[in-house]
C-alpha cells in the first residue's frame, strides 16, 4: 500500500522450494514497503517527458500481475535533513495524495508512492509507481509518419484532440486546479487500442513543492500548483502545430474557435472542451 515508512525494509519471507521459484525472486532488486505488492526489477526504461525524476524502473504488481514503472526521484542533502522532521513528511504525504484521486482513462494511472531511506547516512528518494506502456509517444508516431511521407486520418486527430481535451479539462476542474505543465509530444502516448492517453504530472508539482518547503513556507496545497491552466492549452496548441507539418488528411481549419484566457486571474474564461468543438 502507499504511504511513508522511516526504514526501507528488504522483503520477508523464507527461502525458494523450487529452482524455478529463486529464479523468479532474482529477478526483482527491491520491494515496496512490505515487501509484498511491488518489486522492481534491475532493468530501466526510458520514458519520455518525465520531467525531474532521476531514474525509471520496471517493476511488477505482484497482486494484480501486471507491470509498472517505478520512479525515483533524488532528494539533496539538505532536503533529507529536512524530510525526516514528521511535519515534513506529513505535508510531502498531503501532496502525493492528490495524485491517487487523480482518475482519467486519458491520463496515465498513478498507483502509489513512499518516501525510500536507507538510513541516516543516505540521502532520502520519493519512489512513485505509474502505469507501464508499451506503446510510442505521438512524436515517435509523426517521425514515423514522415519517414512513410504518410498523412493522419482527420478523423483520428479528432478522436485525439477529443481525449487530450478531456484529459486536461479534467486537471483543471480538480479541486485544486491542476496544470500538467509539461504537455508535449513526449508525453501523449498512443495505445494499442489507438486511444491516447497523457503522461504523468507528479515530478513538476514535487519540485515546487519542496522548494517552497525549503524557503519554510506553510503547507497550502493550492501553492503548489503555480503554473497557470493557460500553459496546458498553449502546450496543446504546439502539439496542433506539430501534427499539422506532419500532415493531417482533409482538415477543414475554417471554424477552429479560440479558447480566451483571463490572464491576469490565470483562469478559464470558457470550458476547453466546449471550446474546440469546432474543431473536433
Amino acid at each position: 500500500s502507499s504511504g511513508i515508512n522511516a526504514e526501507w525494509p528488504l522483503r520477508p519471507g523464507e527461502p525458494s522450494g523450487s529452482d524455478n521459484e529463486g529464479d523468479i525472486e532474482d529477478e526483482y532488486v527491491e520491494f515496496s514497503p512490505g515487501g509484498e505488492r511491488y518489486a522492481r526489477k534491475d532493468q530501466t526504461v526510458q520514458v519520455q517527458g518525465m520531467y525531474g525524476v532521476n531514474s525509471s524502473y520496471l517493476a511488477m504488481d505482484l497482486e494484480e500481475g501486471t507491470e509498472v514503472v517505478w520512479n525515483e526521484i533524488e532528494i539533496s542533502q539538505e532536503m533529507s535533513v529536512l524530510l525526516r522532521k514528521d511535519e515534513s513528511r506529513e505535508a510531502v504525504e498531503k501532496v502525493l495524495k492528490i495524485f491517487k484521486r487523480v482518475k482519467h482513462p486519458n491520463l496515465m494511472t498513478y498507483y502509489g508512492h513512499w518516501i525510500q531511506d536507507y538510513g541516516p547516512d543516505k540521502n532520502l528518494k520519493i519512489v512513485y509507481l505509474t502505469e507501464h506502456t508499451a506503446t510510442g509517444t505521438l512524436r515517435s508516431f509523426l517521425k514515423r509518419s514522415r519517414s512513410n511521407k504518410k498523412r493522419i486520418g482527420a478523423h483520428v486527430w479528432r478522436r485525439w484532440c477529443r481525449q487530450i481535451i478531456r484529459a486536461l479539462d479534467y486537471l483543471h476542474s480538480s479541486e485544486p486546479s491542476v496544470t500538467h505543465g509539461h504537455l508535449n509530444c513526449d508525453t501523449i502516448y498512443i495505445q494499442h487500442d489507438g486511444n491516447i492517453k497523457v503522461g504523468s504530472i507528479p515530478p513538476n508539482i514535487i519540485k515546487d513543492f519542496l522548494l517552497s518547503l525549503k524557503a519554510g513556507k506553510d503547507f497550502d496545497e493550492k501553492a503548489c500548483y503555480k503554473t497557470p491552466n493557460s500553459r496546458d492549452i498553449e502546450d496543446f496548441g504546439n502539439c496542433l502545430l506539430e501534427v499539422f507539418a506532419t500532415g493531417v488528411e482533409d482538415l477543414d481549419m475554417r471554424n477552429v474557435a479560440v479558447i480566451e484566457f483571463d490572464n491576469q486571474k490565470k483562469e478559464k474564461s470558457t470550458d476547453c472542451d466546449s471550446a474546440l468543438i469546432p474543431l473536433l
